[in-house]
Order: C-alpha cells, then sequence, then structure tokens
C-alpha cells in the first residue's frame, strides 16, 4: 500500500520546481557588432550567430543583435562592455592605446598578409605573451578573436600606385592610430567617423580614405569614389568578449552553450569571410566603374620601405608613452617573429 503521508510532501515540491520552471524567464543579453548592417559578416554570420541562440536553447538564451552605433557609439563599445550597457561587444583593440598597447602593435606595418594570417597571430599571441593576454581582458571575457580585412585606399580624384601620390591630398581615417601611417606617405589625415565617410567624401572633406575594405562596402564608398588600391599594409586585430557579470549570471547550460558556439572556428570562420570579401568587394568597385589597382611586388616594396621609419621611429616612441616598459625594439622584434612563424594562407 502506498503511503499517502509520504506522497503528499513529493507531489508538492514537484508542484513547486514545475511551476518555478514555468516562471523562469529566459536570459536576454544586448550583443553590438562593430559591423555595418549590410556587411557580409553582419548579415551571412553574426546576426545568424546571435539568432541561433533562442532556437539552440529552446528559448533559453536570446542574444538580440544590434549593428555598429545601435546602442552605443562605436567608440564607446569597449567601456560600454566594461560597464555592463552591452553583455557582448567587440573591439578593434586600436582605439585607446594606452589602455592596450600591446593589443594595438598589431597595428604595426607590414605585419599581417591577410586576415586569416592576423587571426592565427592574434592567438599565438595570446598564447605566448602575458602583456598581451592580460590587455586582451581589460574590458572582459575573450568569446573569440579575428583580424580585421587587408586596407584599401580609395580615392575620388587620382589612382594610387605610391606613396608619391597621396603626398599633400586630405584622406580620411576611422581610427586615430592610422593618423601616423597617411602621415607618413605625405597625407594629411582627416579622423571622421565611419558613418560620415560617404557625405565627407562627397563634400570635399577628403580626397581620399584609408579603411578596411569590407567597411567600405557597408558605406557603399563604391558610390562617390573613382579608384580602389588594395594595400594590406596595416590590419587591426578584432575582439570579442561578454561582460564578466553577464557570463557569471549564466547558468552552466547556457553558458556552455555559449562557449561552444564562438571560440576559434567563429573567429576562422569570420577571418575566411573577410579575406572572400577583399575580392568580391574589389569587384563590386569594378562594376561600379572604379578602377581597381593591385600593386604588384616592387610597388608594395615601396609602400614598405616608406614605413620603415614608422617603426623606428613613431613606434618605439609612442609605446613608451603609451607605458611599455623594458626594451621596446625586443618586444617589436618579437611581435615580427611571431608573425613570420605563422604560415600565411592564400
Amino acid at each position: 500500500m502506498i503511503n499517502t503521508r509520504r506522497l503528499l510532501p513529493l507531489v508538492a515540491g514537484l508542484f513547486f520546481v514545475n511551476a518555478a520552471a514555468a516562471d523562469a524567464k529566459p536570459i536576454e543579453l544586448q550583443y553590438q557588432s562593430i559591423y555595418a548592417p549590410a556587411q557580409t559578416q553582419t548579415v551571412e554570420i553574426l546576426k545568424p550567430w546571435a539568432e541561433s541562440f533562442a532556437q539552440k536553447s529552446n528559448g533559453d538564451l536570446i542574444v538580440h543583435h544590434f549593428p555598429v552605433n545601435a546602442v552605443v557609439e562605436s567608440t564607446e563599445m569597449p567601456h560600454a562592455l566594461q560597464n555592463g550597457l552591452l553583455d557582448i561587444s567587440e573591439h578593434t583593440g586600436t582605439g585607446f592605446p594606452r589602455e592596450t598597447p600591446h593589443l594595438y602593435m598589431m597595428n604595426m606595418p607590414f605585419l599581417i598578409k591577410n586576415s586569416r594570417h592576423g587571426t592565427a597571430i592574434a592567438y599565438k599571441l595570446y598564447e605566448e605573451i602575458p602583456a598581451f593576454r592580460k590587455e586582451v581582458e581589460l574590458y572582459g571575457n575573450l568569446l573569440t578573436f579575428w583580424s580585421s580585412a587587408s586596407y584599401a585606399l580609395t580615392s575620388v580624384k587620382v589612382p594610387v600606385r605610391a606613396p608619391s601620390d597621396i603626398k599633400g591630398r586630405r584622406v580620411l581615417i576611422g581610427v586615430p592610430s592610422d593618423a601616423a601611417v597617411i602621415e607618413t606617405w605625405g597625407g594629411v589625415p582627416v579622423f571622421v567617423p565611419p558613418s560620415d565617410m560617404y557625405v565627407g567624401l562627397q563634400r570635399g572633406m577628403g580626397e581620399m580614405l584609408y579603411l578596411p575594405i569590407p567597411y567600405q562596402k557597408g558605406l557603399r564608398i563604391m558610390e562617390v569614389t573613382r579608384y580602389i588600391t588594395l594595400l594590406p599594409a596595416t590590419f587591426m586585430p578584432v575582439i570579442m568578449e561578454i561582460n564578466p557579470d553577464t557570463l557569471a549570471a549564466l547558468s552552466d547550460s547556457q553558458k556552455k552553450l555559449l562557449l561552444d558556439n564562438t571560440g576559434r572556428q567563429l573567429g576562422e570562420t569570420l577571418a575566411a569571410s573577410l579575406d572572400k570579401d577583399v575580392q568580391d568587394v574589389m569587384k563590386l568597385f569594378a562594376d561600379a566603374g572604379a578602377e581597381t589597382i593591385t600593386l604588384n611586388d616592387a610597388q608594395l616594396d615601396a609602400f614598405r620601405d616608406s614605413m620603415k621609419s614608422l617603426v623606428e621611429g613613431f613606434w618605439m616612441k609612442n609605446l613608451r608613452d603609451y607605458g611599455i616598459k623594458g626594451d621596446i625594439k625586443a618586444l617589436i622584434d618579437q611581435y615580427y617573429a611571431i608573425a613570420a612563424s605563422v604560415p600565411a594562407p592564400q
């Protein structure tokens, strides 16, 4: 015979557990990306990635995707993550060099050959240089790394095949770290938020634009320029992070789901997409009537040689000013040695 006196507390306990489960609300995270709504990485990878969590968790974990500037300005994203205004965010590691000088060093000239190469370098630096790893985790917990795509220099008036073609011309840039690059080539850098670059070129604020190629697609720069030169001189790291308190608040199953679907594989997928974008966007410019220019080895060497003084002068001085101690030349050499040790995918 069933002991009903013992069964009643069990039934009551099950009722309250089920009621609590029914009342439990899903965890909803705010994620802002650095990419514009129309960019390939948004449409094909990051937005579907964010939206997939609702289905994979049966509605238990919802990640709301927002494109660049939708919640906070792009320049505020690292600190918005740090302060809990965003749950997941990305940054390039170049916006606040006094806070992240070792990340900033990935912007050194001709360190990286393409996005997949830069992504592999970022992970190797993360593994081998403790100061680099510490800066990665300054704003949040690392979810994945990748590298920006190659830069291109687009022009309204003249084609660019040598540093002398840039001399004396106003060049729009999107991150302050690119100013020294443009000055080394004799140009006049003009910092403009990416959202204003289209109008800036239209209204003559600048004659040229120096920006990673996929951004130029998202900003429809092919509509207001006549020439584009593929110029893989500098790249930027991109770090996707989650606010530590947000991560701690997730259940074990939610945390596992999030981490299992990010990591290195997501970064490498984005890097491959960015490298493919380079050729696709060059074709878009050609289809829009622009002249597309790919530099030969001798022309690339001219740009490379023109930037040697940038490493020996600007980087040596500024890294000291940004708080790096010890033998800075040895550290710079270490970065280039690590980069050279990583095979560059073609």
